[in-house]
């Protein structure tokens, strides 16, 4: 999401793609995403989440061919509302001195997270 040019957002984003389903069904994997979770749906119909590994969902009770999937990515809001000059990235724990950093823990070029689904996601039937 920082490099498409959104550094500072903290809502959901949509990622649109078209897949085959076969024998009625599709495996969903997005092995690879720096965020919260990621909500599938096929057609408009939401489907499920992908949260914990093996981070995948099986959606079955499809027609045989093509549909609409939208992978809805969730990001959290450590761009938007975050300790962004601290320079440590070791801190467990941002309480109110994170946004009271200084010396050699203070920047001013601004310190995100990455966010955002990282690998393409996988398709299998």
């Amino acid at each position: 999401i920082c490099t498409q040019g959104c550094p500072f957002y903290g809502g959901s984003v949509k990622y649109n793609l078209k897949a085959n389903a076969v024998n009625g069904k599709m495996l969903i994997n997005v092995s690879y995403f720096r965020g919260t979770l990621v909500k599938v749906f096929v057609d408009g119909e939401a489907k499920g989440r992908i949260i914990y590994p093996p981070y995948e969902l099986a959606v079955t009770g499809l027609s045989d061919g093509e549909h609409e999937i939208t992978l809805e990515f969730f990001g959290c809001r450590y761009n938007t509302f975050g300790p962004i000059h601290l320079v440590s990235e070791k801190e467990t724990w941002h309480g109110p001195n994170a946004w009271r950093s200084e010396d050699d823990n203070w920047m001013y070029q601004y310190h995100f997270v990455r966010q955002g689904i990282m690998k393409s996601p996988e398709i299998f039937n």
